[in-house]
């Protein structure tokens, strides 16, 4: 049977899913939402800086064809 099949949100048969969780596992789950929501607020960061410096270099293009 696959490993990743069996998680806390998911049982492998029938599509049980489990409702109520311990205490150690709901604040487990909460340390890795907050890393998932750290780690997709940096990649987006450096999307966009990615696209300010695609910007700047393309506006210093049009300023040199302008000359």
């Amino acid at each position: 049977m696959d490993e990743d099949c069996c998680t806390m949100h998911r049982h492998p048969f029938y599509g049980y899913g489990r409702r109520f969780f311990t205490a150690e596992e709901r604040k487990e789950l909460k340390i890795r939402h907050i890393k998932a929501r750290i780690e997709w607020i940096e990649n987006y960061k450096a999307s966009l800086e990615d696209e300010l410096k695609a910007v700047n270099e393309r506006l210093e293009e049009f300023k040199k064809e302008q000359e």
